[in-house]
């Protein structure tokens, strides 16, 4: 339930959004039209409000992956490495970051 609540507080409400809540873990989801279980017995599946459906991924090192990221791009800095995001042009240029993730 708290996952959907994220999800719809952060306005990711139509099929195709997608959202990523980070805490202590961080939920990466994204709102689909139908139930989602590929690949299977990975990730979390809820239903959510308007007869849409929440498909989640969930990364257990969730802040400590920004606290990574801040001392590898600006020696530490997370507000930094916030404007460093903001700035950045969708896609960026393939830059990506993939945590772990757990099953």
């Amino acid at each position: 339930a708290a996952i959907v609540a994220g999800i719809v507080g952060a306005g990711a409400v139509a099929p195709g959004r997608a959202v990523t809540l980070f805490g202590t873990s961080a939920n990466s989801t994204v709102v689909t039209e139908e139930p989602v279980f590929a690949p299977w017995a990975v990730g979390i599946m809820a239903a959510a409000p308007l007869g849409r459906y929440a498909r989640t991924m969930v990364n257990t090192s969730g802040s400590a992956t920004i606290d990574w990221a801040a001392r590898l791009l600006t020696g530490g800095d997370v507000a930094r490495l916030a404007e460093l995001a903001a700035a950045a042009p969708a896609g960026c240029d393939g830059a990506l970051l993939v945590p772990y993730l757990s099953p």
